[in-house]
């Protein structure tokens, strides 16, 4: 009955503890940012960013220029976007390698096609100062050549990737593990070192993708209430949306 349910449902909730934040975009290492006209990227404010930068419809197609640091997902998503709706784009990789992290073969068709789409991808470069002009960024980077570049674009992304949001958690005063980047240290089951205390997502190894950080959740809470509970991490799609 009701009663007995909610019974079970007490004794499984103060079982142990579950953490799931979400990462935080932020560079790996500071760039001043507050003072740069940039736009640090999040999927909940790219309708916002298209609006901000992409030419209104009937112009001329070009309205401005933009640069975006990485050639990951968000990087190649947004800098699509932009490129199709007439804006120059300027796409630089610290990685000497594009897209690194899928097959080769698409790798090097998917680069052929957003080149003839009209995006500058420049790989292996080191980014060097940046500076605000007020309506404009100016960045120095050196090319994989060794040659120096200074440049100036109407707006910046940084789009480098993300990093786990464990700030702020306290995790010092109760003694719970951090790794050397931050994550929460979990075992196969998502075991802290705290006894009870399972965390899932973001602030866990694996890619930080929301039906990843679903099915560790439903496998913990299986766990919590004595059952088998099992992610095959081998099988977690993923997808980046350009086009193509």
């Amino acid at each position: 009955d009701i009663y007995e349910f909610v019974k079970r449902l007490i004794k499984y909730i103060v079982l142990g503890l579950v953490i799931a934040v979400v990462a935080t975009i932020a560079p790996r290492k500071p760039l001043s940012l507050e003072e740069i006209t940039f736009i640090a990227l999040s999927a909940a404010a790219s309708f916002a960013i298209l609006d901000v930068f992409a030419p209104s419809i009937g112009k001329a197609a070009r309205q401005g220029a933009g640069l975006g640091i990485g050639a990951g997902v968000i990087g190649l998503e947004m800098g699509s976007v932009w490129r199709r709706l007439g804006a120059e784009v300027t796409v630089l990789e610290a990685m000497p390698t594009f897209l690194a992290a899928v097959d080769e073969q698409i790798a090097k068709e998917a680069m052929k096609l957003f080149v003839k789409q009209g995006l500058s991808i420049n790989l292996g470069v080191k980014i060097g100062e940046i500076l605000n002009n007020g309506d404009s960024v100016t960045v120095n980077y050196v090319d994989a050549k060794g040659a120096e570049h200074k440049a100036e674009f109407d707006k910046l992304i940084i789009s480098i990737g993300r990093t786990p949001n464990t700030n702020g958690l306290n995790t010092e005063s109760v003694g719970l593990a951090l790794d050397e980047r931050g994550f929460i240290v979990v075992d196969d089951d998502c075991k802290t070192n705290l006894p009870n205390v399972w965390a899932v997502g973001d602030v866990v190894r694996g890619p930080m993708l929301a039906h990843k950080a679903e099915e560790e959740g439903v496998a913990v809470a299986e766990r919590i209430a004595g059952q088998h509970g099992h992610v095959d991490f081998g099988l977690v799609p993923w997808v980046i949306y350009t086009s193509p």
